[in-house]
């Protein structure tokens, strides 16, 4: 067992989690949970034998690929078009 840290918003990095368990098909965590740190997120993994089994190359590209995400900028919304009331 042991604890991964990543700095984000806890929902922006679970989202993240997830998006990329879905698009690449593993899941590197069950889920993150906030510190006492602010903007920081730990995650618990348990390793064992499917773990051992995931190139550590790929495991490495994963979780980069999850920091990028958690700590990317958020997209703004368009704000959404009033309708024209008719008279």
């Amino acid at each position: 067992m042991l604890h991964v840290a990543v700095r984000g918003e806890l929902e922006r990095v679970n989202d993240a989690l997830f998006e990329i368990a879905k698009e690449r098909r593993t899941l590197i965590a069950d889920g993150f949970e906030p510190t006492s740190l602010p903007n920081e997120q730990r995650a618990e993994l348990g390793i064992g034998g499917p773990s051992l089994e995931v190139p550590t190359s790929e495991i490495a590209e994963l979780y980069a690929e999850l920091v990028s995400r958690a700590a990317a900028p958020k997209r703004k919304r368009a704000p959404a078009k009033r309708r024209a009331r008719s008279r």
